[in-house]
Parts: structure tokens; sequence; C-alpha cells
């Protein structure tokens, strides 16, 4: 395997990192990154991903995804959430694409404590989902008020402010919130991977906007992200977890006639932060990112044996956040928010 790193940008505490289709070129996407510290929110065009500031201010974007609003591009964005645990005055925003350098925002706001967010569509209804990681603390380490995972339909057209929007609650007592990952499981069960101090979760979308959303347990204990991915040849999608929170153990969780059963991939992992499974370089792969010790990135794929080879791709970037570019061939793109090195990083990976 050979890696070609490259420094796009440099920021302070780069965090959130999120894929743009709309400001893509053919072949490559848009990035939007930014910093969880007092640094800025910018967009990295193709193909020669210069950054164009969206906005110096507030800070504290913890969290960013792709928002398709009334036939124009957004990027809708949690602000506010600085280090450490600091989310009591989060609010979220969306900010146009299509207005250049420093936009005004679009106001949707405040959700305490939001760390992911998520677009889905129910019954064809376009909806923004908002996963908060807690719902209150008294000090630091204060885990008492649980979190949990919060539901908007995207109203017809912008202008409307924060009334427009009205955010209700589809799935509760979910306390260290950390992960809300998009999946789809047997049968295409549409819905989201949820990763909390109470379990790892699968919330399953209803058929109309009206329905109730589903919860069923993956696996009990602490969990800190989840993706989901068919891995093997039989197409049966199996989940891949980090855990417990920010945690050192990688797992697959493979659904049998008995439930789901755990299988522990590695546990050597220290402050396991980033996690994606997907095909790369014409074959399946586990991207996994640690901001602890080594701060690596590392790439696991299928061996001989049904075993894993681990290989390195970079070590002392510390990554919070990845993005995962394959042209389905023999190259792929990883664009990285090196939180220790305070850079974006795109890796060029080749056999």
């Amino acid at each position: 395997m050979k890696v070609a790193a490259r420094t796009l940008a440099r920021m302070e505490v780069p965090y959130s990192i999120a894929r743009v289709p709309a400001a893509a070129s053919r072949d490559m996407p848009a990035i939007a990154v930014a910093s969880e510290g007092e640094g800025p929110l910018v967009l990295l065009r193709p193909p020669e991903y210069r950054p164009e500031v969206l906005a110096e201010t507030p800070g504290g974007f913890m969290s960013l995804h792709h928002l398709p609003w009334a036939g124009r591009p957004f990027l809708a964005a949690s602000t506010r959430f600085k280090p450490v645990f600091k989310g009591a005055d989060v609010r979220l925003a969306a900010y146009p694409l299509d207005r250049g350098p420093l936009p005004m925002p679009e106001d949707i706001g405040p959700l305490p404590y939001t760390h992911r967010l998520g677009l889905a569509s129910v019954g064809g209804t376009a909806c923004l989902l908002a996963s908060t990681l807690c719902g209150g603390k008294a000090f630091l380490d204060d885990w008492s008020i649980p979190g949990g995972i919060f539901l908007a339909v995207v109203p017809a057209a912008p202008g409307g402010g924060a009334e427009a929007w009205r955010f209700r609650s589809i799935c509760d007592g979910l306390s260290k919130n950390h992960g809300m990952d998009q999946a789809v499981l047997t049968r295409g069960r549409q819905g989201f991977l949820l990763s909390a101090h109470e379990g790892l979760f699968f919330l399953e979308a209803p058929q109309e906007i009206g329905g109730a959303w589903q919860r069923e347990t993956i696996a009990a204990g602490e969990y800190s992200d989840g993706v989901a991915f068919p891995w093997d040849a039989d197409g049966e999608p199996q989940v891949f977890s980090l855990s417990p929170f920010h945690g050192n153990t990688l797992c697959r969780h493979r659904l049998t006639p008995k439930g789901w059963v755990r299988e522990t991939l590695d546990d050597s992992i220290e402050f396991g932060h980033v996690l994606w499974a997907g095909m790369l370089l014409g074959r399946p792969g586990l991207l996994v990112g640690a901001r602890g010790a080594g701060k690596e990135i590392a790439l696991y794929r299928p061996a001989p044996g049904g075993l894993l080879k681990r290989e390195l791709i970079d070590e002392g970037a510390g990554p919070a956040q990845a993005v995962v570019v394959d042209n389905g061939k023999n190259e792929c793109t990883i664009f990285v928010s090196a939180h220790a090195r305070g850079e974006v990083i795109s890796y060029a990976i080749s056999e």
C-alpha cells in the first residue's frame, strides 16, 4: 500500500468533517471541515482544495452534514460545543454553499449538547436528526442526565428562522451518546446506529413521518461508535464498533438465529475516535483512527485464513473524523481532521 499525504489547511483543533456533494467536481466531492475550538468553518472544493471560509465564529463546530434544502445546497452545523464537554449553549445553523465566503447562516435554533447530525427521508419527507451527548451537566464528569435523538422536518424553504424547525424526541435514555451513524441492516432496514453508555442500538426508521422509530439492541455495555457494512460475500450487513466510550476495542457484530454475536478484532486501540467501513481499493476495509498514544490512523483489510491485516496510514495525526472517497478501482482518498496536528490532511492511497 502506498500513501501520499497532503496538508490542505491548518486550524486550531480541527474536528468535524463532512462530504459536500453539491460543490463537487465530476470525480471528487468538496469537503467541509471545522474547529471544535475558536477556529473557523471552511469549505474545500476540488480539484485544488483551497480553503474557503464559511464562518469565522462562533466555533465549537462539533458536527457537520450536507443539507439539500429547497433546491439549494446548505451545510447543517452544530456550533458552540467547546472543549471539554461545554455544550449547554449549542445552537444549530445552516450555512448556504451558494453565496460565497462568509454567508449569513439560517438559524435552526438551540439544542444543547448536540454531538452528531444526520439526514433521513421518512415517507418521502426530509428530516434533520440531532443526537445529544447528554441532557445537561452539573460538572465535567456528570452523566446523570441522559441525552437522546431528536428529529425535525426540514421546512419547505429557508427564511423562517428557528420557529420553522420543530424538534421532537424520537429516542431517549442515552447517556454518553457519542455515535449516530446512518445504516442499512438485514432485509434492507433503514435507520441509524446509536452508541451510548447503555449499549449499541439500531434505530429503525418508520415508513411514514408520524410513525414510531423502533430501537433494537445489538449489544449491551458502553459503546462509542458503530458502522454497518456487508463485509462477507453473503451480502448480509455486519456491524463494527468501538468500545467503550473513546475506547480501545474494535469489534464485529453478526446477526445469527440466536441474536447478535460479538467478536473482538483488536483491543489495543488508544482513544478510538474514527470508524469507517466500506469497499476500499477493490475489497472490504475498516478505517480506524485513535487520538491517544501514537495518534494513529490505520486500515484493516481481509487476510488469508479469515484474519485481518492492519496497515498503518499515519501516526501523530490524532484524527477526530474522516471522509473516505473510493474510485472503485485502485485508488482512494481519505480526508482527515488531524486534531493533534491542527491540520486537514488528504491521504491518496494506492496499491
